[in-house]
């Protein structure tokens, strides 16, 4: 059985790494929503996976 994403350590001990790492969370960042925007996505889906 595989290890869990949660039980490995990210090294972050060269450029590329960091440039990599900076870019991922800026689009996380950039694709996130909040607020009434974020309650009507889970209400979709919720919906959408309902039995």
């Amino acid at each position: 059985m595989g290890q869990a994403l949660g039980d490995r350590e990210l090294w972050l001990d060269d450029a590329d790494s960091l440039v990599l790492y900076q870019r991922v969370w800026t689009t996380f960042s950039e694709s996130a929503v909040f607020g009434p925007d974020a309650q009507k996505l889970i209400s979709r889906v919720r919906h959408s996976i309902k039995p």
